[in-house]
């Protein structure tokens, strides 16, 4: 469950500091999303015994309010940190919209399909305003 942890939350972390300070953060943030998911899922697929599942509940938590946490400040930071120039503001962008894709989507995902009443509307959360 390590691997797992430190995976999908390491990008969060460099994503944050993107958000906040920008400079180099940005290009950095989306490199980590891209290899770092890209290769520790590969590795800990291969490594990971069938039925190894401890933490994970505790880990999709996680991720959800990381996600939240990433959305509000993501949004700020696009909009308006001034730190930030035009192309700080785009790689942000993708960097933001890769972890989304990868790590949020997924982990969403599995919070809806939980038996807990609580976890499948956290799972929707970023769903609530769409009218369908």
């Amino acid at each position: 469950m390590f691997w797992y942890a430190f995976s999908s939350l390491t990008p969060a972390v460099f994503l944050a500091l993107a958000c906040l300070w920008g400079g180099i953060w940005p290009a950095v943030s989306v490199v980590l999303v891209t290899a770092l998911v890209f290769f520790m899922d590969r590795i800990v697929v291969k490594q990971t015994p069938k039925g190894g599942t401890s933490g994970g509940a505790a880990l999709m938590w996680v991720l959800g309010g990381v996600h939240c946490l990433l959305w509000a400040l993501g949004i700020w930071a696009i909009a308006a940190n001034p730190v930030l120039d035009g192309g700080d503001r785009i790689v942000l962008c993708a960097g933001l919209g890769l972890y989304f894709g990868q790590v949020s989507n997924s982990n969403a995902h599995e919070l809806i399909h939980r038996a807990a009443r609580a976890a499948p509307r956290s799972g929707a959360i970023p769903t609530q305003g769409i009218q369908r």
